[in-house]
């Protein structure tokens, strides 16, 4: 009998090593919910979040090897948030066009979570340990003792890094 992690890495078409297997079946058991709660909240729909969440996760297996264990699960948000930004970008592109011909009125709305989509250029202004931080806080909602323990630095940093990011600096 296979567990449920197992039983979704070969649904997702297994990594070629049983490490790279294993390391997914671990992010798949630990994370699943976290993602998919995410893509949730950015798309308000269940059903597009529960397809994103499956793309995720068949689009992670590919880094596996290459990413460090530090930044597997940044990388894993990382790609959750891209693939809901890609669709919220279709949508958009979508109303417009239907918008141009009538069949609907398009209010641009500045509430909307293709605001997150927009932030991800000042992400690339900070930081890799301050990037994962945030990434790990906002879309994955740990803790901060959570953080400092899985990227192995002090409660004390993590603070830190977040207020730089609330101060502006």
């Amino acid at each position: 009998m296979h567990s449920n992690g197992e039983a979704t890495c070969a649904r997702l078409g297994a990594p070629a090593s049983s490490t790279e297997r294993e390391v997914l079946q671990v992010l798949y058991r630990d994370h699943e919910k976290r993602v998919r709660s995410l893509c949730r909240r950015l798309l308000r729909d269940p059903s597009a979040a529960e397809d994103v969440t499956h793309e995720t996760f068949l689009s992670v297996q590919r880094y596996l090897a290459n990413a460090d264990e530090g930044e597997r699960l940044a990388l894993l948000y990382r790609i959750a948030r891209n693939h809901c930004c890609k669709i919220i970008r279709e949508s958009k592109t979508r109303a417009r066009h239907l918008a141009r011909r009538g069949a609907l009125e398009w209010h641009d709305s500045p509430d909307t979570p293709a605001l997150s989509c927009l932030a991800k250029q000042e992400l690339g202004q900070l930081s890799k340990q301050t990037q994962r931080i945030l990434m790990l806080a906002c879309a994955a909602g740990m803790t901060q003792k959570e953080i400092a323990r899985y990227l192995g630095i002090s409660r004390r940093t993590v603070v830190y890094r977040l207020s730089e990011l609330r101060s502006g600096e």
